[in-house]
């Protein structure tokens, strides 16, 4: 085998957790830790989001030092600029991997709410905001099926409905399974 490694990282470990406490809310971090608590290394640490916020500061150093070990073809990208496309094209360039363009669909536009848990999705063409009013981009992956710009799931446009597949690592918006019905769009009036 001849395994190949990229590294994505922020150089500001604490801008980077002012981001992911602005994109998922202090309490998405909380709920991490939560889930994680009774693991040993968080034995002698803060307590809820502080927590958690010790550990994402201690894996950033970790990696970094990890990165530095690894022995076979590897590369870090900085991202802090979320300069998607250019970072894209340093990965296939890297893995000499030839870039297909994003197959031409577009979801329906419309509000689809998930009345039993009172969240909101508006998609608007290759965009969307989701329940917490972050703006995230839709890519196409099949004429039903989009992804979620920084989030590992999709979304499936069934007739009148969203259904969440994928993973549901930050927030309970994104459990897969969960449905959103697409309200009605009044009739203009003559």
């Amino acid at each position: 085998m001849n395994p190949s490694f990229i590294y994505l990282y922020r150089e500001n470990t604490d801008a980077t957790i002012e981001y992911l406490e602005k994109d998922r809310g202090t309490q998405g971090l909380e709920n991490i830790w939560q889930r994680d608590k009774f693991r040993p290394y968080y034995q002698d640490k803060p307590e809820g989001a502080d927590g958690f916020k010790h550990f994402l500061r201690d894996y950033a150093s970790y990696a970094r030092l990890l990165f530095g070990s690894i022995t076979c073809k590897k590369i870090d990208i900085e991202i802090s600029e979320s300069d998607w496309t250019t970072y894209e094209n340093k990965m296939l360039s890297f893995l000499k991997i030839e870039d297909i363009p994003s197959p031409e669909f577009f979801p329906p536009d419309g509000v689809y709410v998930n009345d039993e848990l009172g969240f909101t999705i508006t998609v608007d063409g290759l965009t969307m905001t989701d329940p917490n009013g972050n703006r995230r981009k839709l890519i196409p992956k099949t004429n039903n099926e989009f992804y979620v710009e920084c989030l590992p799931i999709t979304l499936q446009f069934m007739k009148k409905s969203i259904v969440m597949s994928g993973v549901s690592i930050c927030e309970r918006w994104t459990k897969a399974g969960m449905m959103y019905m697409r309200i009605p769009t009044p009739s203009p009036k003559p």
